[in-house]
């Protein structure tokens, strides 16, 4: 329980706490002229391997160690990458609501090498390298589709058509899974983790 509670803090909590001691500033922000303002979230594709429907109505589902699938870790990192999603809808969901200019954009990096320069991996670089570069981008590629969703004019010139957008590289909008848009198991994970924030005093 310890492991997937730091898990959850990891990959989904303390990007919205970070998102909620930034926000009077991007508040203020937002409401000088011709600002721009925009909130990036890094989620996955990983997003559409989540089987079934999950539920976020308390710590319990959130902690929830999936150890029935078949790799509970990939299970839990997909699972995460479906709740930055679902988090992200909502946060643009509640900005609109208000009538804040802010746009919030949730995205899929592409499959990056992060790891094979790491042991053991690195110790065959010259021979792993050329065979994963057929297959996954370079760390800075992997960058691209984040900077377009935080810099590309395309965006501040077609700002509603972005708002609580889905991109996969370079700067595609794509539809993401029907529990991806589903607007209630958002609504539970943002109610729940709020509830959580508070009981902690953050």
């Amino acid at each position: 329980m310890y492991r997937a509670l730091t898990y959850v803090h990891f990959s989904i909590i303390s990007h919205i706490v970070l998102t909620r001691t930034l926000q009077p500033l991007l508040d203020q922000t937002a409401t000088e002229p011709n600002s721009d303002v925009r909130i990036v979230v890094v989620a996955s594709d990983a997003h559409r391997f989540v089987s079934g429907k999950p539920r976020f109505r308390n710590l319990d589902d959130l902690n929830n160690e999936l150890k029935s699938s078949l790799s509970p870790s990939f299970a839990r990192y997909c699972t995460s990458k479906l709740m930055n999603m679902l988090y992200a809808f909502e946060l643009q969901r509640n900005l609109t609501a208000v009538g804040s200019p802010i746009t919030v954009i949730a995205l899929h990096p592409g499959t990056v090498d992060t790891f094979s320069h790491k042991p053991p991996l690195s110790n065959f670089k010259f021979i792993v390298k050329p065979i994963l570069s057929l297959f996954f981008l370079r760390p800075d590629q992997g960058a691209y589709n984040s900077a377009f969703a935080a810099a590309s004019e395309e965006v501040a010139k077609q700002r509603e058509k972005y708002k609580g957008a889905y991109l996969t590289p370079v700067g595609k909008l794509t539809e993401p899974t029907k529990v991806a848009k589903d607007e209630g198991l958002a609504k539970e994970l943002w109610d729940t983790v709020h509830k959580f924030l508070e009981e902690k005093g953050i």
